[in-house]
């Protein structure tokens, strides 16, 4: 189901025609420094306190923002698309760059890993995700 079936990328779904579907989709991939022309990570705040949630997404995007350099854009954080899911608030924050080894550098110091609802907000961390949800 959609609002918009008159949208390219859908009339290039149902017909299977994936040669249009790039010539249309990469050249605004490519201006924009999106894979696979630069790297993107989703980093994913999840927990039952919002302001928590909040204020550990906005730690993640301000450490990343003061050591990530002119190659490194950040991006949030936010309330993420479907901002509870299961009772619980999550906030995004999106980081582009150039290269893998520039979004690598930059992740180190947060490993992504799901911590325990007692102990606060857990993070997860999406190196060049296939779905933004």
């Amino acid at each position: 189901q959609t609002y918009s079936p008159e949208e390219s990328a859908l009339r290039c779904v149902v017909t299977h025609d994936y040669e249009t579907f790039y010539a249309e989709e990469c050249p605004g991939r490519k201006e924009l420094g999106y894979p696979p022309w630069g790297r993107l990570a989703r980093i994913v705040v999840s927990g039952k306190v919002e302001h928590e949630v909040a204020s550990t997404a906005d730690r993640i995007a301000r450490r990343i923002t003061a050591t990530g350099g002119s190659g490194v854009r950040v991006l949030g954080p936010s309330p993420a698309v479907l901002e509870r899911i299961a009772g619980e608030s999550r906030y995004t924050v999106l980081v582009k760059a150039a290269t893998p080894g520039t979004i690598g550098r930059m992740l180190k110091p947060f490993p992504a890993v799901k911590r325990p609802r007692s102990t606060g907000p857990a993070v997860v961390i999406d190196v060049d995700p296939v779905n933004m949800l």
